[in-house]
């Protein structure tokens, strides 16, 4: 078992089981995509569709969201208030958003057989504000697109889990210094039970006697729905609230060894993993996973293994930039070569979109942000200063 000192194996300032697992997450994304999101345009179809290793869905997504509920926690604890934390969180987002969609949006036409089709410049602003285009905004979109004569949409669909961690922030943070650490963790676990509460399949429950289970059930799915809670935790996607939950509470045992917390973070994951009806055994084996990880010092050295420390590292801007780059690549390839073997159809796409994500992390997102923070501490000694010369003014 490993203790609060073992915890954390750091380089350079990032705590390398943690980039491990985000190698491992990614690296589930990827193949999902490569091999099985799109069997109607990939050369071998659905060959791989329902494959335990590649159909994973969303599984890879929600380790991420276990990670950030984890993540987040730690660095909440580190900030003094909600406005420093988001404007952490905005500096760590925001570089590599701006640089992969400006690829993105200028490379668009060397790949007509991207899923997503062409794009705009006008699709830079759901990824660019953080607000998406999905339930909540796209009403927003729907006026701007009256004026300009195009519907605006993010440039990749992978982007909808940033609008969904940016949300968390919001609500997370929020709580947080309003309420405490305990209550904030309670409400992030309570509009995961809410959304459970909001689904559908509640109307097909019965059971007890005279159906009584399923009469209470049908009532407080009505209540929900007309207090509005069912369309908050849509627009929330509180479906992934569960993960987020466990992620925190798994990082407070990390801190406290209290195993009363540890099962209320078990118990999270579980239910968060098992209620997937998308490929629950990979959600289940990923959550499981990172529960070993927090436990066992001997999983953070197999995770802190350079291969996936670096996977790990360009995972963000991997994620961003991989799929409709990778599919075109790899429906181009297949065109071109329909007799090469499935599995080595997508190897020199993910190489591609691989270096891209290397050299955006290692180089450009560093100069980036470097530059962003200048002007931000440039901003906060030229508002004192102006206080100042105000107030001498005044005088």
């Amino acid at each position: 078992m490993g203790n609060v000192s073992e915890m954390h194996k750091t380089t350079a300032g990032r705590i390398e089981f943690l980039d491990g697992l985000r190698g491992i997450a990614i690296s589930v994304v990827l193949l999902f995509h490569a091999f099985a999101r799109w069997p109607e345009l990939y050369v071998y179809g659905n060959r791989f569709s329902g494959n335990p290793f590649f159909d994973t869905r969303i599984a890879g997504v929600n380790l991420f969201f276990v990670i950030s509920g984890y993540v987040i926690l730690m660095t909440l604890r580190k900030c003094g208030t909600f406005s420093e934390f988001i404007a952490r969180r905005w500096l760590r987002l925001f570089p590599a958003m701006l640089l992969c969609s400006l690829l993105i949006w200028a490379s668009s036409g060397l790949f007509p057989e991207r899923p997503a089709g062409s794009v705009s410049a006008w699709d830079l602003l759901p990824g660019l504000s953080f607000i998406g285009d999905g339930p909540g905004t796209h009403h927003l979109w729907d006026a701007l697109a009256a004026y300009i004569g195009h519907q605006v949409r993010s440039l990749d669909g992978s982007f909808w889990s940033l609008y969904v961690e940016v949300r968390f922030y919001l609500v997370f943070g929020l709580a947080y210094f309003l309420f405490g650490e305990s209550i904030g963790i309670s409400i992030i676990a309570a509009l995961f039970l809410v959304d459970e509460l909001s689904s559908d399949q509640l109307l097909s429950v019965h059971f007890g006697p005279s159906d009584l289970g399923g009469f209470l059930l049908s009532k407080l799915h009505r209540l929900l729905a007309v207090t509005g809670a069912t369309g908050l935790s849509r627009i929330l996607t509180a479906k992934a609230y569960g993960f987020f939950a466990a992620g925190a509470l798994f990082f407070r045992f990390h801190a406290t060894r209290r195993w009363s917390v540890f099962c209320l973070a078990l118990l999270a994951g579980l239910l968060a993993s098992l209620d997937e009806a998308n490929a629950p055994a990979a959600n289940l084996c990923l959550t499981l996973l990172f529960v070993l990880a927090v436990l066992s010092a001997q999983v953070q050295g197999i995770l802190a293994s350079r291969a996936l420390v670096f996977i790990g590292f360009i995972s963000y801007p991997l994620y961003l930039i991989h799929q409709n780059m990778m599919v075109a690549m790899i429906v181009k390839i297949g065109k071109a070569f329909p007799d090469m073997p499935a599995l080595l159809i997508p190897a020199l796409p993910i190489c591609v979109v691989g270096s891209l994500a290397w050299i955006i992390a290692k180089y450009v997102e560093p100069a980036t942000k470097a530059f962003l923070d200048r002007r931000s501490e440039r901003a906060q000694v030229e508002i004192p200063a102006q206080s100042q010369v105000d107030g001498q003014n005044a005088k």
